[in-house]
């Protein structure tokens, strides 16, 4: 598994910078939350100890929004 070795992209963190044109917006919540656009990767998870099938292994990584109201995402 060659990804566990070393990642595929690497790049600098990104930096936020503010806006020159501050007529276009592209935030049309009043969140104050942010986003990155920095690739993230993670460890692989440990093995269990026991017998696991693939419906009791999979886990939610992360994920935006709400499924009760069908609009946004998730990361297993």
């Amino acid at each position: 598994w060659l990804y566990r070795i070393k990642p595929s992209v690497t790049h600098e963190p990104f930096q936020h910078r503010n806006p020159c044109h501050e007529n276009l917006i592209s935030e049309f919540s009043n969140s104050l939350t942010s986003a990155t656009p920095t690739q993230l990767r993670w460890k692989p998870a440990d093995f269990p100890s026991s017998p696991t099938d693939f419906i009791d292994g999979i886990y939610t990584i992360c994920g935006a929004g709400s499924s009760f109201l069908r609009h946004g995402y998730a990361i297993h």
